[in-house]
């Protein structure tokens, strides 16, 4: 949780400094490949003890996490890129034990691996 605070921090300071007037938010994202439910904290409040009186001064950073092996097939039909073929890959893997390949293309091989 700390590291992804402190790798959005560092974005928003990059951004400040890169003499641009532009500036983006910044959302943390976590992809979990695990075939078990997340389980972990989903924001800063939630990993840590903060008492009631500290937390109006205390962000709140929050992850979004997607359980890649909890995707439907029409979430994973949905992706345009190489990364349809990994979700796949887990969704069969979690529901089925055994994989059987999509009749698609990778097109980025490089990439995907």
């Amino acid at each position: 949780m700390g590291e992804a605070k402190n790798r959005a921090g560092a974005y928003y300071r990059a951004q400040l400094t890169d003499g641009k007037k532009e500036r983006y938010p910044v959302a943390t994202i976590v992809l979990y490949f695990g075939m078990d439910r997340w389980d972990g904290a989903t924001s800063l409040y939630e990993a840590v003890s903060i008492p009631e009186e500290m937390k109006a001064y205390i962000n709140d950073y929050k992850i979004h996490v997607f359980e890649i092996a909890y995707l439907t097939e029409e979430q994973v039909n949905s992706f345009q890129s190489d990364f349809r073929f990994v979700a796949d890959y887990f969704v069969q893997r979690r529901k089925n034990k055994d994989y059987v390949p999509s009749k698609g293309t990778i097109q980025h091989v490089d990439a995907l691996l």
